[in-house]
């Protein structure tokens, strides 16, 4: 063997040991290292080609375990607490959610244990315009120490706060009247006292002209107004869209169901906060007919929008689709949450005409699910026991063969609409009144919207005895639990919506107020009595106890389209099934107001007479009393 074979031997084992030497290392160093470096070799050796070099893969990282929220920043928003007024909590979470609306996501609660040691529960809610973005709002029945405890729960899991503290005063309002509830047909308020509805319809305006009217409602001594919650064209409703809109010179930008839009929220806020102040209780109408028939392209419900339901008129799903179902509950949960604590809440109204344009065919079994559903859930919330209701546009009184009230029976008042331009509106509004009360149950029963037309001239003298009838004719010739409602006079008038009651009708409403007002702790349980067609084709109505009696006197020879009547005189009227004592009689003028007369008479085998009754027009009302 030459020495230049020798050579080439000895430098192939000296490159074969370095090459072999740094194939431990490699192997050595891939057992502790995820990514290697490359290894350098000559191209034609084949050696490393035989040995993989890929790197050993870590498992797939878990999903980490959420952290618990936490509950901070709790603070009082209110100054005091009184009885039936409002106290507060503010706070706010640590998590960040998707949807803080939505109960299934993250469910906020407080329970508040009361002096007598009763423990209700408040769901909290997201206000997004407030320092704290949670609150929780709640209104006190009882006098004394309370205790609250804050619960959340979310995918995290459930959690509490310290408890806090709060002790409740009297209210200092002398007209807080506390909720309002029913009492057989009649409705009542926190004290036991009848709250006779005395208001009208004020379904949309600018919130500014809403606001600005509820002092003279205040002022008039009018108790109640119908406010329509999602209208399209108003600016308080929660949900629409997605999409942006401006009414009444107000933008507003909607993210669809089950997004409660916030300005609007905080607006309803102060028109809440307003009514309070005034007390006047506002009857909340949650959907109307046209939410649908008018503005279903930006319906949330729509599916177009992302919504669950169809619709097209007379058929829609929206009644039996669980997810539309569970939205609507969602949103009630929501308005219990923000207002429930508001004792100006005084009725929920489950729908504005719910078989008009959205019924389902002739089968009223859905539309009957639909609000036992609903009202059963809203029911399991308000321990304050507000009355719920809802509307029909015609089935229940032009079609009143047709099933409506009947089977809605989880539902605590009934009311109709009634537009009559005829003569006989009064015997009408009795009639339709008087089988409601028999027909539907020991319920209140009142007529929701009431006029000669949609839209009234207040200037017309027949409209103005129209709405003194509507006043005083539900009451005094029916039992109904209030006056009509009236809808829209003098629309445009002064660029304003029609809905705030004329002066001049106002005046008739503290008329009837001053007559009937002072003496609601005892007419709760003063019945009502027809006494029918009396002398001279007067009719004769009254709440009567052993001792005391409020008598009308209607001349049914003076429809509301009479604007010269008859005067009468010489009548005589008798009241039987008084205790034996002498009685203070007197004797009121229904538009003015004004006493016209005081006298006395006694009883004689239990009946009264009234006699030299002053001569009136049109009606007259008495007041009956035990002398002193």
């Amino acid at each position: 063997m030459s020495k230049k074979m020798k050579l080439k031997g000895l430098y192939f084992i000296v490159g074969l040991c370095i090459l072999l030497g740094g194939l431990g290392y490699f192997l050595i160093d891939n057992s502790s290292t995820a990514t290697n470096a490359p290894i350098e070799t000559e191209a034609a050796t084949p050696a490393p080609t035989m040995i993989s070099a890929t790197p050993t893969l870590s498992p797939t990282p878990a999903t980490p375990t959420p952290l618990p929220t936490t509950i901070s920043n709790i603070s009082v928003k209110t100054s005091k607490t009184q009885q039936y007024g409002k106290y507060e909590l503010g706070f706010d979470l640590s998590t960040t959610y998707t949807n803080p609306f939505d109960p299934e996501e993250v469910n906020v609660e407080a329970a508040i244990t009361t002096p007598s040691g009763q423990t209700e529960i408040m769901p909290g809610f997201f206000n997004s315009k407030a320092t704290a973005k949670w609150a929780v709002r709640y209104s006190p029945m009882e006098l004394g120490k309370y205790s609250v405890i804050l619960k959340v729960t979310d995918n995290g899991g459930t959690i509490q706060s310290t408890s806090q503290s709060f002790t409740v005063e009297p209210p200092t309002d002398p007209l807080n009247r506390g909720f309002m509830t029913t009492k057989g047909n009649r409705f009542s308020d926190s004290y036991g006292a009848q709250l006779t509805l005395l208001g009208s319809n004020y379904a949309w305006s600018k919130p500014e002209e809403i606001l600005k009217s509820m002092p003279e409602y205040k002022a008039a001594k009018m108790n109640i107004m119908r406010v329509w919650f999602n209208v399209w064209w108003g600016n308080y409703a929660p949900e629409w869209g997605p999409i942006t809109t401006k009414q009444n010179d107000i933008e507003m930008v909607y993210e669809g169901v089950g997004k409660y839009q916030q300005d609007n929220m905080e607006r309803f806020d102060k028109l809440m906060e307003t009514a309070e102040a005034n007390d006047v209780y506002i009857m909340l109408t949650m959907n109307s007919f046209g939410d649908f028939y008018y503005d279903w392209p930006q319906n949330a419900y729509n599916k177009a929008n992302g919504g669950p339901a169809s619709w097209i008129e007379n058929n829609t799903d929206f009644w039996t689709d669980p997810t539309a179902i569970a939205y609507q509950k969602k949103l009630l949960r929501y308005v219990f949450a923000r207002w429930g604590y508001s004792r100006s809440l005084g009725i929920l109204e489950y729908w504005n005409e719910s078989d008009n344009r959205v019924d389902v065919g002739e089968d009223p079994a859905v539309r009957t699910a639909w609000h036992e559903t609903l009202d059963t859930y809203w029911k399991s919330l308000d321990f304050y026991h507000r009355p719920t209701t809802t509307s029909f546009a015609w089935r229940d009184h032009i079609e009143f063969n047709k099933v409506t009230w009947e089977k809605l029976t989880t539902l605590d008042a009934v009311n109709i609409h009634y537009y009559l331009n005829e003569d006989n509106a009064a015997d009408t509004w009795e009639a339709e009144l008087k089988r409601m009360l028999q027909a539907y149950g020991n319920r209140p029963a009142f007529i929701g919207e009431s006029g000669r037309t949609p839209s009234d001239n207040s200037s017309d003298p027949m409209t103005i005895n129209y709405y003194h009838d509507s006043l005083w004719v539900p009451l005094f010739r029916a039992g109904a639990a209030g006056a009509n409602l009236p809808w829209i006079m003098d629309e445009g008038y002064e660029g304003q919506s029609g809905f705030n009651v004329p002066v001049e009708i106002k005046a008739f409403y503290t008329t009837l107020a001053n007559f009937i007002q002072p003496e609601e702790k005892l007419l709760i349980d003063m019945p009502f009595i027809d006494y029918g067609m009396q002398e001279q084709s007067i009719k004769a109505g009254a709440y009567q106890s052993k001792d005391r009696v409020l008598l009308w006197l209607n001349d049914t020879l003076a429809p509301f389209k009479e604007t010269d009547p008859r005067s009468v005189s010489n009548l005589t009227i008798a009241i039987p099934n008084l205790s034996t004592a002498a009685y203070n009689i007197e004797y009121y003028d229904t538009l003015t107001g004004a006493k016209l007369k005081t006298t006395h008479a006694s009883t004689k085998n239990g009946i009264l007479t009234l006699k030299n009754i002053p001569s009136f027009k049109r009606d007259i009302a008495v007041k009956v009393y035990l002398s002193k």
